[in-house]
């Protein structure tokens, strides 16, 4: 099992350092730099919390013990398809808890975010709150706290996140660090937040829309592991738009075959309720046609899983290679196993395709008969 999990660990891995939004956002749609107090940030001052624009920063602090403290842009903004940075400075205790971050995706009922935070002791964390509970969307570190090279120790820290369609993707100081997918928030509001205890300054915020031009990022962060960076780009970059098309296409012919077949039944029932010996041969035409069709639309579905199939092997076979270096001989054992049971199934699939191409070239050639003895 232990084993199975690690797989999974690493395929996600791959997943969250190749994939990047390319496109290029430089349309500026909001910016605060603070340098004077305006409507858009609550200035506000309690025994619990501080939230105050001075000197060309905003000051958040919160002092409460037992929960966070957020700062939303006013009036509401529903931002979607953009690009948000903001610099951030925590204050305070060197603790892994003492962190303020960056709100995207913000509902207008406070009931959800993504929030995307670094912490007093070098670390970043992004995480997802939902109806009063948190899922933690950075992997691996303690309570998914994760260190970055890219970040700097005792100054300001430019967080970056590009949002477009639920795919996002995460930068420090300009640096990419991982990509993540989070359907449920894809649009919404941007504010600051401080997690309990924890003080810090926000230096700007910018939002930024797409341009129609195109960009090629970026910089790596130098703590990606070269043997997936490496593995990453020795594959050819293939596109799930055609992959997708691909399977639409199928789809698409099986329908048309299902219309042919409900066509198809209706005539045959109609020949069957006026059968005489004229149409004795129509309706053996009819059945072997209905017949045909049936298989040519199983013949598609076992196609569409031959190639979902061949995908998943793909998969197998990247991860196979990117941990091939591991001197854990019963990983790369379990790996083998389940690669051969997926080439088993393809070439089962295979045959299952082949022989039903036959018994259609079969049929066809009776059908043909058929017409000739009309």
């Amino acid at each position: 099992m232990r084993f199975i999990l690690l797989i999974l660990f690493i395929v996600y891995q791959i997943n969250c350092y190749s994939q990047k939004l390319n496109d290029k956002y430089d349309s500026v749609v909001y910016e605060e730099q603070f340098m004077s107090v305006n409507d858009n940030w609550e200035q506000r001052s309690s025994d619990l919390e501080f939230a105050i624009t001075d000197e060309g920063f905003y000051v958040f602090k919160n002092k409460n013990s037992e929960n966070f403290a957020v700062s939303l842009l006013k009036p509401f903004k529903d931002f979607n398809d953009f690009s948000v940075s903001a610099s951030f400075k925590t204050d305070g205790a060197k603790s892994m808890e003492n962190s303020i971050g960056l709100m995207i995706n913000a509902t207008s009922d406070g009931t959800g975010a993504i929030i995307c935070e670094i912490n007093s002791k070098g670390q970043y964390r992004v995480r997802k709150f939902n109806n009063g509970q948190w899922q933690i969307l950075s992997f691996a570190g303690e309570n998914g706290w994760n260190r970055s090279k890219s970040l700097k120790s005792k100054s300001f820290n430019e967080i970056t996140v590009v949002c477009n369609s639920g795919i996002f993707d995460f930068y420090i100081n300009s640096v990419f660090i991982f990509s993540f997918i989070e359907k449920k928030y894809i649009n919404g509001n941007i504010g600051f937040f401080a997690a309990k205890n924890s003080s810090g300054k926000i230096d700007y915020v910018k939002v930024l829309k797409k341009s129609i031009h195109e960009s090629n990022i970026v910089q790596k962060d130098s703590s990606i592991s070269p043997e997936i960076e490496n593995e990453d780009k020795k594959q050819p970059k293939k596109s799930k738009n055609e992959d997708n098309e691909v399977i639409l296409l199928l789809k698409s012919k099986i329908d048309k075959q299902q219309k042919k077949i409900a066509e198809l039944t209706h005539s045959l029932d109609r020949c069957k309720k006026q059968k005489t010996n004229d149409t004795t041969l129509e309706i053996k035409n009819l059945e072997l046609s209905l017949m045909n069709e049936t298989l040519m639309i199983e013949k598609g579905k076992l196609e569409i899983e031959l190639k979902k199939a061949k995908d998943k092997l793909a998969e197998f076979e990247i991860l196979k290679k990117a941990i091939e270096e591991d001197k854990n001989g019963d990983i790369i054992l379990t790996l083998n196993d389940i690669i051969n049971r997926e080439k088993s199934k393809n070439e089962e699939l295979l045959k299952k395709i082949q022989d039903l191409n036959k018994e259609n070239q079969q049929l066809i050639s009776i059908i043909k008969e058929l017409k000739k003895e009309k």
